[in-house]
C-alpha cells in the first residue's frame, strides 16, 4: 500500500508546525532540453561499446584483457542509453514536497 503525500510530510513536522501544502514531482520517465545532446551521445557511445565487446568476444582467440577492457564501457553505455531515465523515475517517484508553517520539506531517496 502506497503511502500519500500528506502522511510522508507529517511524519517530519516538528512540534507546532503546520502543513500547508504538499506534493509530488511529475512522474514517469521525463526528456529534458540536455537529452537533445545525451541521446545521440549515448547512442553512439553504446554502439561502439557493444560493438567492440561484440567484435571480441565473437573472434575467440582474442586476449582475455580486451574483453574485460570493454565490460566497464558497456555497463556504461547501457546505463546513459536507458539506466538513467529509470533512475531518475524512481527517484522521482520517491520523492514528496511539502511547504510547511516554518519550513520547505523535501523527502527523497531512491533506496527509501
Amino acid at each position: 500500500m502506497e503511502e500519500t503525500p500528506d502522511s510522508i510530510i507529517r511524519r517530519e513536522l516538528g512540534s507546532g508546525e503546520r502543513l500547508l501544502w504538499c506534493g509530488r514531482p511529475r512522474q514517469g520517465v521525463a526528456f529534458r532540453r540536455a537529452d537533445f545532446l545525451m541521446v545521440p551521445f549515448s547512442l553512439i557511445w553504446g554502439g561502439f561499446a557493444f560493438f567492440w565487446e561484440y567484435s571480441v568476444l565473437s573472434m575467440g582467440n582474442a586476449p582475455i584483457f580486451f574483453a574485460l577492457w570493454g565490460v566497464p564501457f558497456v555497463l556504461v553505455g547501457a546505463y546513459i542509453i536507458a539506466g538513467r531515465f529509470i533512475v531518475d523515475a524512481k527517484q522521482r517517484e520517491r520523492t514528496v514536497y511539502g511547504v510547511t508553517s516554518e519550513r520547505i520539506v523535501i523527502v527523497s531517496g531512491i533506496l527509501s
